[in-house]
Protein backbone atom coordinates (compact mmCIF):
# COMPACT_ATOMS: atom_id res chain seq x y z
CA UNK A 1 0.00 0.00 0.00
CA UNK A 2 2.82 2.43 0.83
CA UNK A 3 4.47 1.92 -2.57
CA UNK A 4 1.21 2.40 -4.47
CA UNK A 5 0.28 5.47 -2.42
CA UNK A 6 3.69 7.06 -2.94
CA UNK A 7 3.76 6.49 -6.70
CA UNK A 8 0.17 7.65 -7.09
CA UNK A 9 1.16 10.85 -5.30
CA UNK A 10 4.20 11.24 -7.54
CA UNK A 11 2.06 10.79 -10.67
CA UNK A 12 -0.30 13.51 -9.47
CA UNK A 13 2.63 15.73 -8.51
CA UNK A 14 4.31 15.39 -11.91
CA UNK A 15 1.03 16.47 -13.52
CA UNK A 16 0.84 19.40 -11.09
CA UNK A 17 -2.32 18.05 -9.49
CA UNK A 18 -1.23 19.16 -6.03
CA UNK A 19 -4.63 18.76 -4.36
CA UNK A 20 -4.75 15.11 -5.35
CA UNK A 21 -1.08 14.45 -4.55
CA UNK A 22 -1.05 16.01 -1.09
CA UNK A 23 -3.25 13.41 0.67
CA UNK A 24 -1.11 10.61 -0.76
CA UNK A 25 2.07 11.98 0.80
CA UNK A 26 0.35 12.92 4.06
CA UNK A 27 -1.11 9.39 4.28
CA UNK A 28 2.38 7.91 4.00
CA UNK A 29 3.59 10.17 6.82
CA UNK A 30 0.69 9.20 9.07
CA UNK A 31 0.24 5.51 8.29
CA UNK A 32 3.71 4.19 7.47
CA UNK A 33 6.34 5.26 10.03
CA UNK A 34 8.94 2.81 8.67
CA UNK A 35 8.28 3.40 4.98
CA UNK A 36 11.44 3.99 2.90
CA UNK A 37 9.59 6.81 1.09
CA UNK A 38 8.95 8.76 4.29
CA UNK A 39 11.73 11.34 3.79
CA UNK A 40 10.72 11.99 0.20
CA UNK A 41 7.02 12.08 1.13
CA UNK A 42 7.73 14.75 3.75
CA UNK A 43 9.41 16.92 1.12
CA UNK A 44 6.72 16.25 -1.51
CA UNK A 45 3.95 17.14 0.94
CA UNK A 46 5.58 20.54 1.45
CA UNK A 47 6.02 20.88 -2.31
CA UNK A 48 2.30 20.31 -2.82
CA UNK A 49 1.47 23.03 -0.28
CA UNK A 50 3.88 25.33 -2.12
CA UNK A 51 2.19 24.48 -5.43
CA UNK A 52 -1.17 25.31 -3.87
CA UNK A 53 0.21 28.68 -2.66
CA UNK A 54 -0.19 27.56 0.96
CA UNK A 55 3.12 29.22 1.76
CA UNK A 56 2.86 29.26 5.55
CA UNK A 57 2.07 25.55 5.67
CA UNK A 58 4.80 24.79 3.13
CA UNK A 59 7.33 26.82 5.13
CA UNK A 60 6.49 24.96 8.34
CA UNK A 61 6.78 21.59 6.61
CA UNK A 62 10.05 22.51 4.89
CA UNK A 63 11.58 23.74 8.14
CA UNK A 64 10.53 20.52 9.87
CA UNK A 65 11.88 18.52 6.92
CA UNK A 66 15.29 20.19 7.24
CA UNK A 67 15.33 19.56 10.99
CA UNK A 68 14.46 15.88 10.55
CA UNK A 69 16.62 15.26 7.46
CA UNK A 70 19.51 17.76 7.53
CA UNK A 71 21.66 15.61 5.22
CA UNK A 72 18.91 14.89 2.72
CA UNK A 73 19.68 15.13 -0.98
CA UNK A 74 16.56 17.30 -1.13
CA UNK A 75 17.86 19.84 1.42
CA UNK A 76 19.05 22.26 -1.28
CA UNK A 77 15.65 22.14 -2.97
CA UNK A 78 14.02 22.79 0.41
CA UNK A 79 16.20 25.88 0.87
CA UNK A 80 15.31 27.01 -2.66
CA UNK A 81 11.58 26.78 -1.88
CA UNK A 82 12.08 28.53 1.46
CA UNK A 83 13.91 31.31 -0.38
CA UNK A 84 11.04 31.63 -2.85
CA UNK A 85 8.50 31.77 -0.03
CA UNK A 86 10.44 34.40 1.90
CA UNK A 87 10.92 36.51 -1.24
CA UNK A 88 7.22 36.28 -2.13
CA UNK A 89 6.36 37.47 1.36
CA UNK A 90 8.83 40.36 1.26
CA UNK A 91 11.21 38.87 3.83
CA UNK A 92 14.20 39.62 1.66
CA UNK A 93 17.04 39.09 4.15
CA UNK A 94 15.66 35.62 4.93
CA UNK A 95 15.32 34.92 1.21
CA UNK A 96 18.99 35.80 0.70
CA UNK A 97 20.04 33.47 3.54
CA UNK A 98 17.97 30.59 2.15
CA UNK A 99 19.15 31.07 -1.43
CA UNK A 100 22.76 31.16 -0.25
CA UNK A 101 22.30 27.74 1.37
CA UNK A 102 21.23 26.13 -1.93
CA UNK A 103 24.77 25.48 -3.27
CA UNK A 104 25.72 23.51 -0.14
CA UNK A 105 24.08 20.38 -1.53
CA UNK A 106 23.66 18.49 -4.76
CA UNK A 107 21.16 20.35 -6.90
CA UNK A 108 20.44 20.58 -10.62
CA UNK A 109 22.39 23.37 -12.33
CA UNK A 110 19.23 25.22 -13.39
CA UNK A 111 18.04 25.44 -9.78
CA UNK A 112 21.54 26.32 -8.64
CA UNK A 113 21.73 29.20 -11.11
CA UNK A 114 18.18 30.34 -10.33
CA UNK A 115 18.99 30.57 -6.62
CA UNK A 116 22.25 32.41 -7.27
CA UNK A 117 20.76 35.02 -9.57
CA UNK A 118 17.54 35.48 -7.62
CA UNK A 119 19.73 36.11 -4.57
CA UNK A 120 21.76 38.61 -6.60
CA UNK A 121 18.60 40.45 -7.67
CA UNK A 122 17.48 40.74 -4.06
CA UNK A 123 20.88 41.95 -2.86
CA UNK A 124 20.80 44.62 -5.59
CA UNK A 125 17.26 45.59 -4.55
CA UNK A 126 18.49 45.91 -0.96
CA UNK A 127 21.41 48.01 -2.25
CA UNK A 128 23.80 45.63 -0.49
CA UNK A 129 26.48 46.02 -3.11
CA UNK A 130 29.29 44.62 -0.97
CA UNK A 131 27.13 41.57 -0.25
CA UNK A 132 26.34 41.26 -3.95
CA UNK A 133 30.01 41.31 -4.92
CA UNK A 134 30.90 38.76 -2.23
CA UNK A 135 27.97 36.54 -3.24
CA UNK A 136 29.16 36.34 -6.84
CA UNK A 137 32.79 35.94 -5.74
CA UNK A 138 31.68 32.71 -4.01
CA UNK A 139 29.64 31.72 -7.08
CA UNK A 140 32.64 32.21 -9.38
CA UNK A 141 35.00 30.44 -6.96
CA UNK A 142 32.77 27.35 -6.95
CA UNK A 143 33.37 27.15 -10.71
CA UNK A 144 30.55 24.68 -11.17
CA UNK A 145 30.03 23.33 -14.67
CA UNK A 146 27.08 25.12 -16.24
CA UNK A 147 27.53 28.29 -14.18
CA UNK A 148 26.73 31.53 -15.93
CA UNK A 149 30.01 33.42 -15.50
CA UNK A 150 29.16 36.35 -17.82
CA UNK A 151 25.95 37.02 -15.91
CA UNK A 152 27.77 36.83 -12.56
CA UNK A 153 30.40 39.29 -13.81
CA UNK A 154 27.64 41.60 -15.04
CA UNK A 155 26.09 41.67 -11.56
CA UNK A 156 29.46 42.35 -9.97
CA UNK A 157 30.20 45.13 -12.45
CA UNK A 158 26.79 46.64 -11.77
CA UNK A 159 27.48 46.56 -8.03
CA UNK A 160 30.87 48.25 -8.48
CA UNK A 161 29.21 50.88 -10.69
CA UNK A 162 26.55 51.57 -8.06
CA UNK A 163 29.32 52.00 -5.48
CA UNK A 164 30.81 54.75 -7.65
CA UNK A 165 33.79 52.69 -8.76
CA UNK A 166 33.24 52.88 -12.51
CA UNK A 167 36.76 51.85 -13.51
CA UNK A 168 36.57 48.74 -11.40
CA UNK A 169 33.11 48.06 -12.80
CA UNK A 170 34.44 48.15 -16.32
Amino acid sequence: EADGTYWTGMAYLFDRHYEEALPCFDHILLAFPLCPYREDAAFRSATCDYGLSQFDRAETKLTTFLEEYPRSKLASEAHLLLGDIAAAQGRLQLAVREYQLVPEGDIHIEHYNFAAFRCGEILAELKDYDGLIAHFDRYLDRNREGSNFPQALYWQGNAWWQKGEQERAL
